[in-house]
């Protein structure tokens, strides 16, 4: 008997895709087309591939009498599950991926085996996953069967609570997975589709649409700000934020009060400002955010070069010599066409050299008479980290 490609297709898009426990499953006697019997080893190695991945390949099922299932293409497969069950490798209720047909189409499953061997459409499976949530069975449970991580379900059930507009294009191949993801970051789906419509065709790349998502939110692990409070201080403090399950990162997170996180910083800084006006500063300010163009519209005061104390005074000697030989070490080498050994001496003496600039800027200081007049500005670099810029004269 010979069915046509469209009769196939008509059916399989008809029948619903889903997950049966593996105790509700039973092999039909009316519809399983068998061609003799499986060697055992091949039910072994299959076993042995469905205790590694899971099973790729839905079964063919029929629904039966007393909440049975009649596996009428699949028969393999039942007997590679029925081989871990009996071992122990997988629970007796293991949830096995499922086509049911009607039972005046069975047949046609049953003899056209191979055209049903339809791995489910990833949208079917995240929709699987959240049927299995929803039946009362936890998060934990579900990866256990599964034999994934409990982060990859929190990530299925995300994606299966994308807008159905969306989730509708993406079983169209009009979204891709890596777009759904970005989407699937964010619960509103007007959101969703806004953002997913604000993209032209030709740019509908997860960077672009993860700028559209994201405007207005903090990156904690990105914003100078964010990484000099810090994420601890910012969730202590009852900071809302909103994580991405499809970060590789688990520690990074979306800020989204950022007046909040600017008090934060605010707050912290201050601490360090009235360290600094103990100095003797005339005025000191404290603001999270400053631009290069904000301090070139100060004018530096003069520094003067105090004198060393004996113990810098000793350092500064030492280095000096060390200068000296390495300087001398380095013609000679020169002498002895020994380039490599007279590169390897630059470079030290390069060192040394910036040790001792690092000690004879540490010698230039304000005297009490600029601090009076002069003032300085608390502020935080683009690497997260509190600076502190001194010696600033105002117009005034």
């Amino acid at each position: 008997m010979k069915f046509t490609k469209a009769e196939i297709d008509a059916i399989i898009e008809a029948s619903p895709r889903t997950f049966v426990p593996f105790n509700k499953l039973v092999l039909s006697q009316d519809y399983q087309a068998r061609a003799g019997g499986t060697p055992k080893m091949s039910v072994v190695e299959l076993a042995a591939s469905i205790k590694e991945c899971g099973v790729l390949q839905n079964l063919v099922v029929v629904q039966g009498a007393r909440g049975r299932y009649e596996v009428c293409a699949g028969g393999r497969r039942l007997d590679a599950l029925s081989l871990l069950v009996g071992n122990g490798d997988l629970a007796d209720n293991y949830p096995v991926p499922v086509l049911i047909v009607p039972a005046d189409r069975a047949l046609i499953a049953s003899l056209s085996e191979n055209c049903f061997h339809i791995p489910m459409h990833p949208a079917d499976e995240f929709a699987a996953f959240a049927k299995l949530i929803g039946q009362g069975k936890s998060v934990e449970d579900v990866a256990a069967a599964f034999g994934v991580s409990s982060l990859v379900v929190k990530r299925r059930m995300k994606l299966a609570a994308v807008s159905p507009k969306l989730m509708a294009l993406y079983r169209q191949d009009e979204i891709g997975l890596d777009c759904l993801m970005v989407l699937a970051s964010v619960d509103d789906h007007q959101q969703q589709e806004q953002a997913w419509a604000g993209l032209p065709t030709w740019n509908q790349r997860p960077e672009h649409l993860r700028q559209l998502l994201t405007q207005g939110e903090i990156e904690s692990d990105r914003d100078p700000v964010a990484r000099y409070v810090t994420l601890k201080a910012y969730e202590k403090a009852g900071g809302a934020l909103r994580r991405d399950l499809f970060s590789d990162d688990d520690k990074k997170a979306f800020l989204l009060d950022p007046a909040l996180l600017e008090r934060l910083a605010q707050d912290r800084l201050a601490g360090i400002a009235a360290n600094v006006r103990a100095e003797g500063w005339a005025w000191v300010d404290a603001t999270p955010g400053v631009t290069h163009a904000d301090l070139h519209a100060f004018q530096r005061a003069p520094r003067e070069r105090r004198e060393p104390t004996k113990r810098e005074a000793q350092r500064i000697e030492k280095l000096q010599s060390k200068m000296q030989e390495l300087a001398a070490a380095v013609d000679d080498a020169l002498d002895a066409d020994d380039e490599e050994k007279a590169d390897a001496l630059q470079e030290e003496g390069e060192a040394v050299g910036e040790q001792l600039q690092a000690l004879e800027d540490g010698l230039q200081d304000y005297s009490p008479t600029v601090k009076a007049a002069a003032g300085a500005i608390v502020t935080i670099d683009r690497n997260g980290q509190a600076v502190i810029h001194c010696g600033l004269l105002r117009e005034a």
